[in-house]
């Protein structure tokens, strides 16, 4: 296995164990100050979805597990993994908003604060989490205690649909008619999710 390969393979940057930025890259997936003890070989910080695809499936051919950090906003740092590959999302930060749709298209690691300030522009609203520096990612995969809830239900029921980097490295769109069982899965499977959710869809209200 070389580093060299990957990295000549995405536009991100690939980190090695023992490099000098390792360790500040390996302590930010946990939003707790005390970090576990476990060490990734890899830490792939991802620039696009075609940089997830091909780290996909160079840990498929290294025979690498993955971990997945999407914004780091969490306790227990769940995406630190012994060995394999930490998957690192937090340069995926882009929103669109289609106002007369009424639908946002987010990538990951997208927050509540910046997408609730975005849609206001457009005198929209998502039920987003009620701590502002929360990203999208582990909230929508979590379910989604969202505000006004009562009203519009949990975060996740506004999900129409996910595009996900499947285990094989195939990029596919879960929705209600396509990829189904996928996108049942992305309405709380958390960070036991088995796939890399790279852009969801959102509805909006007004």
């Amino acid at each position: 296995m070389t580093t060299q390969s990957l990295q000549e393979r995405i536009s991100g940057t690939v980190v090695y164990r023992g490099n000098p930025d390792y360790e500040r890259a390996r302590r930010a997936p946990g939003w707790n100050e005390i970090k576990p003890e476990r060490y990734p070989d890899l830490i792939v910080q991802v620039a696009s979805e075609d940089d997830v695809i091909e780290a996909v499936n160079f840990a498929r051919e290294q025979h690498m597990k993955i971990g997945i950090r999407g914004g780091g906003h969490n306790w227990c740092a769940a995406a630190l993994q012994e060995g394999g590959i930490l998957l690192d999302l937090s340069r995926l930060n882009q929103v669109e908003i289609d106002p007369e749709a009424r639908v946002a298209t987010a990538e990951p690691v997208v927050t509540n604060r910046y997408l609730a300030k975005r849609l206001a522009e457009h005198g929209l609203a998502f039920p987003v989490g009620h701590c502002p520096c929360v990203p999208l990612s582990g909230f929508i995969l979590n379910g989604g205690l969202g505000w006004n809830a009562g009203e519009w239900e949990i975060s996740c029921f506004s999900l129409l649909s996910v595009d996900v980097v499947t285990a094989d490295g195939n990029l596919v769109t879960a929705s209600e008619t396509e990829n189904t069982e996928l996108l049942w899965a992305a309405r709380g499977a958390g960070p036991g999710f088995f796939g890399v959710a790279t852009k969801y869809r959102l509805r909006l209200y007004r």
